[in-house]
């Protein structure tokens, strides 16, 4: 039977198409050829479909009853993997022996690089195994051999010996990241690695990677840094032995409806940062000089959470440790009691120690600090409409009653001895509450509208001002009862001196409140809104846009302060003007008189006709820049040649100057982006720079990529350490996964790149 012209052959779950196809009914036989131009080119080519397995050549010669068969010109591909040979045989068990093979992860018809061999075994799904291979390069027969390859071509990890790279690290030579990977079952991957130089430093990491499907996923990993410099026998020789440990665990959210776990350890030498090579993913923590671990439980329940934490804390700068271990949380949600009348509650509970390194060992059941915290909340219902004919307008809340108790081990007493004020502290559990009326406010909403004429581009202007007022009241009448405010005379002043048993926040957890207080909380809000034409609308309909986000003013009045009744007044601002992205702008502004020492005196600037002093500002904006704002795309622009960049600009300023002391101030800015000089080309660069330091971070950092169709380069830069040396390094490896150890890197920490 001779089939011509698109010619299909269907044979259960084997299927041939074709440009002709020859039947032999009484053998079984199928064979397929392509179809051919004039000059007898192969222009179309067979394919075979064999399950999930597909194979295209000039010819393909089969049997459907034995499923053996004879291929000219095999191509197929499995997984990230492409077969190409000038004869194979198919089996029955679907395996394809090969001669004259090129195994490749190009997708190319005439592939950039190739693995060739003599003789290959394709087992699909799984392995590709070669005799004696050797890699060819733009056709170029490189002189790199081996006895036999091996290419798994499954979804799988698999184990296998990790290939090392060439490094150079604190003037040393030698070898990076090499080691193996186990793959011990579908459950654990174990990976051990080794980097050594010849000045006689290494590294070793030992990782372990684990997943439970639909229960936890997790690692644990152990490094050490041995760091040897200098020439044994003189002053400079010096070893420096670093470790690093860390374990992160995640419990999946589907393990249970309830219940929650998470781990975050990290336990790292002080220097343990600084004996690595810089790198991308590192770049942040090399300047970091601390170490940080949590533990954390949660159980919800629908009337509320409980939830456990343990952290420990550590700054190798300031020497300070800091433990908290444990700490528990219970918060219950609004419950209703009577239509709306509602309480809420939480409860709180820590023991934590903060210290000097040098004697939180030593000295910890003295340091540790406990507490207890349990408040309740009772609401009395929701927002209050009064339909008075003036009153229509303003929201009132209705006050809601919060009641606190607190139970501290430790608290101060203050004692005059001689001329000098002593302070101690008791070790005692000693119990003490609160209570507050607060929440009882007011607030309404003031529209105005400026209209321009019709046609114009702008159409109108709305201004929103919401102003609100909520008091707060803290009683006293039962402060006297808990002994929580006491004095002492000050011979200085001749004045009675203030001060609660709870305010060194060294020895008591929590503070409760020590004197009577009437707020009056203030605040003003302003949005600005425009109605403008939007250009690209074909119909000239108006759109909205905001000026100003949000302009605010807040600050509280207390009427039962025997002094300095008015807090600082806060300011805010929040817009979005051009091309900055979000602009804050935060000043806060003391209204009282500082005196010849700098201290604040119970006398008003507003009396001496000035608004206030600035104790503090900050600003921070984005300017966001790209081609496309400055230039239009032109159409049928080839591919090869497109020229686009992308430009932020990052801002942040601080200010902080409570007294007459010399103002702090910080200004830095950041450059970031990423140009692409071609569809091939790409540098993304990260420039962050101190204004007043007038210097440049040591992690600025410029990195350029060059696809090369199934490879690329990779060259990663940070021309700015600390240690004016220039770290880089250049990576050249294909794009696919598969060969992700089939690369040429190079690691460099030296004084100059050439």
């Amino acid at each position: 039977m001779h089939l011509y012209g698109n010619a299909v052959v269907d044979y259960g779950e084997m299927q041939i198409k074709a440009d002709k196809i020859v039947i032999y009914l009484d053998s079984n036989q199928v064979h397929a050829f392509g179809k051919k131009d004039s000059l007898g080119h192969t222009i179309e080519k067979v394919s075979l479909k064999d399950g999930e397995q597909t194979i295209t050549a000039p010819e393909i010669h089969y049997n459907y009853e034995t499923k053996k068969g004879k291929i000219v010109q095999i191509y197929t591909q499995e997984g990230e993997l492409h077969l190409h040979a000038l004869k194979a045989k198919k089996m029955p068990n679907d395996n394809i022996f090969v001669r004259k093979g090129k195994i490749t992860t190009c997708d190319h018809e005439d592939p950039h690089f190739y693995f060739e061999a003599s003789k290959l075994k394709v087992i699909p799904g799984k392995v590709m195994v070669a005799g004696p291979t050797h890699l060819v390069i733009r056709d170029f027969h490189t002189p790199i051999w081996v006895p036999f390859g091996i290419f798994p071509n499954n979804a799988e990890k698999q184990s296998g010996i990790i290939i090392p790279s060439q490094s150079s690290f604190q003037g040393q030579t030698g070898i990076s990241d090499f080691g193996y990977h186990w793959a011990v079952n579908d459950y654990v991957h174990l990976e051990f690695l080794a980097s050594m130089y010849f000045g006689g430093s290494y590294q070793l990491t030992g990782t372990a990677q684990y997943v439970k499907k639909y229960k936890f996923n997790g690692n644990f990993g152990l490094k050490h840094n041995n760091t040897i410099s200098g020439v044994k026998g003189t002053s400079e020789h010096s070893i420096v032995k670093d470790y690093n440990l860390t374990w992160n665990h995640t419990q999946d959210g589907k393990a249970h409806p309830k219940s929650n776990f998470s781990a975050g350890i990290s336990a790292k030498t002080q220097t343990y940062n600084q004996t690595q090579l810089l790198n991308q993913s590192n770049a942040t923590s090399f300047v970091e000089g601390a170490n940080s671990s949590q533990m954390r439980w949660d159980w919800r329940e629908k009337w509320g959470t409980i939830a456990l934490n343990s952290r420990f804390d550590q700054n190798f700068t300031t020497k300070q440790l800091s433990l908290k271990a444990p700490t528990l949380t219970v918060n219950v949600r609004n419950q209703k009691l009577y239509k709306d009348f509602q309480v809420s509650g939480t409860f709180s509970a820590e023991n934590s120690i903060t210290a000097a390194d040098s004697v939180f060992a030593t000295d910890w059941q003295n340091l540790m600090k406990n507490g207890a915290k349990a408040s309740a909340t009772f609401d009395l219902g929701s927002n209050l409409v009064i339909k008075l004919p003036v009153l229509k307008y303003f929201k009132f809340s209705y006050p809601n009653l919060t009641v606190n108790g607190y139970l501290n081990s430790k608290y101060i007493t203050k004692t005059i001895a001689g001329d000098t004020l002593q302070e101690s502290v008791v070790k005692e559990l000693k119990p003490s509450y609160d209570l507050r009326i607060g929440n009882f406010g007011v607030n309404t909403k003031i529209y105005g509208m400026f209209k321009f004429k019709e046609g114009m581009y702008i159409n109108a202007f709305r201004h929103t001002i919401t102003p609100s007022a909520s008091l707060t009241w803290t009683p006293d009448f039962f402060l006297d009862n808990q002994d929580i405010t006491r004095t002492y005379f000050d011979s200085e002043t001749g004045k009675e001196i203030q001060y609660s048993i709870y305010e060194n926040r060294n020895h008591s957890i929590y503070t409760p409140t020590g004197t009577e207080s009437l707020n009056l909380g203030y605040g003003l809000r302003n949005n600005l809104q425009a109605k403008i034409k939007d250009n690209k609308d074909s119909t000239q309909a108006y759109k909205k846009v905001n000026i100003i986000n949000d302009f605010g003013i807040a600050g509280s009045y207390n009427f039962l302060a025997e002094e300095f009744k008015f807090s600082d007044v806060r300011l805010n601002l929040n817009t979005n003007p051009g091309f900055l992205r979000n602009l804050n702008l935060t000043a806060t502004i003391s209204p009282y008189v500082l005196d010849s020492a700098g201290k604040e005196v119970d006398s008003l600037l507003w009396n001496e006709n000035k608004i206030g002093r600035l104790t503090a500002a900050s600003a921070s904006t984005v300017l966001s820049l790209k081609k496309s704002q400055f230039v239009t795309a032109k159409s049928g622009e080839p591919t090869g040649r497109v020229f686009d960049w992308t430009m932020d600009l990052n801002y942040t300023f601080s200010y902080s100057n409570p007294g007459f002391a010399d103002a702090a101030t910080n200004n830095s800015i950041g450059v970031s982006g990423m140009v692409n000089l071609t569809s091939n080309w790409r540098v993304n660069y990260n420039l962050p720079f101190n204004l007043k330091a007038r210097e440049i971070s040591t992690v600025a950092s410029l990195n350029i990529t060059r696809k090369l169709h199934c490879w690329e380069m990779l060259v990663t830069w940070f021309p700015f350490q600390t240690t004016g040396r220039a770290n880089y390094t250049l990576t050249i490896r294909p794009t696919s996964s598969i060969l992700a150890d089939l690369k040429y890197e190079k690691k460099a920490s030296q004084e100059s790149l050439f």
